[in-house]
């Protein structure tokens, strides 16, 4: 299992998983995370989920509430630095709840009406908030297949579920069994919340395309 950054989230781990399901030992190498990282999954192996510790995809499932966590991070700080430019430069007549941007005020005016700064001036302040914009487009764009490639590995750890319930043998098949349906579960929710913040992610995209041609 590998959970790569591409260059966009603080994350960059891979994990391989044996499971012995005569007797239900569990090993597992991990490499690639921070060493807070490293701690966190250690904590919640350890306290949160002491009872799921048995089961050799409960640590596939960490990894995947930990990424979604930090593209959930990354997606709010896109839409501030979003919001902010939308306020800067005045071009829109829809501004974010609680922006400095007021309904009264002339939104299609240049951000520098009425200064005595020269065209070159005017001219640069335009260019800054093109390319703020176009950070905010790339960002969103990488963490949009983040998001998406984290459906592809939710389905597929719910598919090795089923594969590790068949596999089980006596007296593991009851544990296995109980503490596989307590993490699809969960599994469930972040397939919930990836496919919610998917929709935000590309609501986040249209309003910078849109931002972008306003500039």
């Amino acid at each position: 299992m590998r959970l790569s950054s591409r260059g966009i989230l603080e994350m960059d781990a891979s994990a391989s998983i044996s499971y012995h399901a005569g007797t239900g030992a569990v090993n597992i190498f991990l490499h690639g995370c921070k060493s807070e990282q490293q701690k966190e999954i250690r904590d919640l192996l350890q306290a949160n989920h002491y009872v799921l510790a048995g089961h050799p995809l409960l640590l596939p499932n960490t990894l995947v509430a930990m990424k979604l966590d930090l593209i959930e991070r990354q997606e709010n700080n896109l839409w501030e630095e979003l919001v902010k430019v939308e306020t800067l430069s005045k071009q829109t007549n829809r501004p974010a709840v609680g922006s400095s941007v007021s309904y009264d005020e002339p939104m299609m005016k240049s951000p520098l009406a009425g200064t005595n700064l020269s065209r070159n001036n005017i001219s640069d302040s335009l260019q800054r908030f093109t390319i703020q914009v176009l950070g905010v487009l790339q960002e969103v764009t990488y963490i949009e297949s983040h998001a998406k490639a984290l459906l592809l590995l939710i389905d597929k750890i719910q598919r090795s579920i089923d594969a590790v319930n068949k596999l089980a043998e006596s007296p593991q098949r009851e544990y296995i069994a109980n503490t596989g349906a307590m993490l699809s579960d969960s599994l469930d929710i972040l397939a919930h919340r990836t496919q919610v913040l998917l929709a935000d992610i590309q609501f986040i995209e249209k309003r910078a395309q849109a931002q972008q041609s306003a500039v």
